[in-house]
């Protein structure tokens, strides 16, 4: 039974706090769908869309608390996307993710092949996803994080009946649900004051994650 407004946040949970936060301590990667996670899905003529700024330092924040939290050891960052999308590229490639897997329409096989590739379990993957391509990769991931499109209720009311979320973000993808997940899980971690004010000082620490970030090679 999901349980709504639990430790103030306006998303929804599958369970109580303390379950999802036993689930978050065994994440050792970040895995997200690119259209519907951090835009609203909406495309250019060209096939393009796009990020926001607030959404990627969230995401940058939660990579560097998972760093904090594992002994200075980065979070595996990757995207997967049933389309091919240059701003996905673009921005794995800016923020030094470690991979980006495009144009891939069973996306549990490349869940799969990630976890090969970077010697992980899949319980030990966090999985950010929008939409019905992504439930057979959600099916494996030990935290899944949904965000739900207001007009595809039978999908949403699916996903909660067949336990395929940990948590629903209260806003709207391209509306900050990106951020609001993120603060979610870095404050679920204990960590959310340390990591705002190293990053705030540009502390010692925040300068090595910074480093060994941006030595990552993105492989496309």
């Amino acid at each position: 039974m999901s349980v709504t407004g639990l430790g103030g946040y306006p998303g929804v949970f599958a369970k109580d706090p303390e379950a999802f936060r036993n689930s978050l301590r065994k994440v050792k990667a970040l895995v997200f769908d690119w259209d519907g996670v951090f835009n609203k899905g909406e495309k250019t003529q060209a096939g393009h869309s796009g990020f926001s700024e607030p959404d990627s330092m969230g995401v940058n924040l939660l990579r560097f608390a998972f760093w904090l939290r594992d002994g200075e050891t980065l979070p595996v960052a990757a995207i997967i996307s049933g389309a091919r999308n240059e701003m996905a590229e673009l921005y794995a490639r800016r923020e030094h993710f470690h991979s980006v897997v495009t144009g891939i329409k069973q996306k549990d096989l490349a869940l799969k092949a990630l976890c090969t590739t970077y010697h992980i379990e899949p319980e030990e993957i966090a999985f950010f996803f929008d939409d019905i391509i992504d439930l057979g990769a959600a099916k494996l991931a030990g935290v899944r994080i949904f965000f739900a499109h207001p007009s595809a209720m039978a999908t949403r009311k699916w996903v909660v009946a067949n336990g395929l979320f940990d948590y629903m973000p209260g806003h709207q993808a391209g509306e900050g649900a990106l951020r609001e997940t993120c603060e979610m899980m870095l404050t679920e971690m204990g960590l959310f004051d340390q990591v705002v004010q190293y990053r705030m000082a540009f502390s010692g620490a925040y300068e090595r994650y910074l480093q060994l970030r941006d030595s990552v090679a993105t492989v496309m």
